[in-house]
């Protein structure tokens, strides 16, 4: 396993090997490719993915945790994705979450999968989009996590992707984080890097409402944010219009 940012477990690194399969599910939700007549597409397929692995079955170290969010903001990512969390807050964390975000980082994870209120870290910090599921009736999934602090709902609940050997459906609020962060892909793709501040304003500006309450702006909506650039002149000096 290769170290990244002098982590020395030896379940972490980059390029490491998916033992688990929830990452591969993850990162197949936003960059599966597009017209190789298998699976599906992700959400933004032609994106490319900086694998950093921080934990095992056993968990995610939170020193491990921090080095990783670090290395990927050293090695030039737009955009992380942590389908992960937990209930206590965690000033390592905290200072790697502010150290990548002062890189133009944009931050975007997990709300948690208790169906309840409670705080899951490191959704729950400030500048971190945190992610809530909906279900295929566009309702909050009976598991997600929600409260005055979500910030986006989107897809979570029996979503098809890849896994280690093949395909398999999954659900949780880790499932809904990655279509967040393929939307935000798909986006700086078209647009070019943008601060996270900038991406979190784009993203909510463009949800659709949804019924229920403390689920964020709504669900996310990759056409409609796309529908609101194009009459920008941003994109029409962009394209030399």
């Amino acid at each position: 396993h290769a170290d990244i940012a002098n982590l020395k477990h030896q379940d972490v690194g980059l390029g490491t090997y998916d033992d688990v399969g929830h990452g591969t599910h993850v990162a197949g939700i936003i960059a599966a490719s597009l017209g190789n007549g298998k699976g599906g597409a992700g959400i933004a397929p032609g994106v490319t993915i900086l694998n950093i692995k921080a934990g095992n079955q056993d968990g995610i170290p939170d020193a491990y945790l921090a080095k990783a969010i670090k290395a990927a903001a050293d090695l030039g990512a737009d955009i992380i994705n942590m389908s992960l969390g937990g209930p206590f807050p965690n000033i390592t964390i905290r200072n790697a979450v502010n150290y990548a975000r002062d890189k133009g980082v944009t931050i975007v994870a997990a709300m948690g999968n208790d169906g309840s209120t409670a705080l899951n870290y490191p959704a729950a910090y400030d500048g971190v989009i945190g992610v809530v599921s909906t279900n295929s009736a566009n309702q909050r999934s009976y598991f997600s996590n929600y409260g005055s602090w979500a910030d986006v709902a989107a897809p979570g609940s029996d979503i098809f992707s890849t896994v280690p050997g093949g395909y398999d459906y999954m659900s949780g609020t880790s499932m809904a984080t990655p279509v967040v962060s393929g939307v935000c892909a798909l986006y700086m793709s078209a647009m070019g890097h943008v601060s996270p501040d900038t991406m979190e304003r784009v993203l909510e500006k463009a949800c659709n409402k949804m019924s229920g309450k403390d689920v964020g702006a709504g669900i996310v909506d990759a056409a409609k944010m796309f529908d609101a650039v194009v009459n920008t002149p941003t994109l029409i000096i962009r394209n030399g219009y």
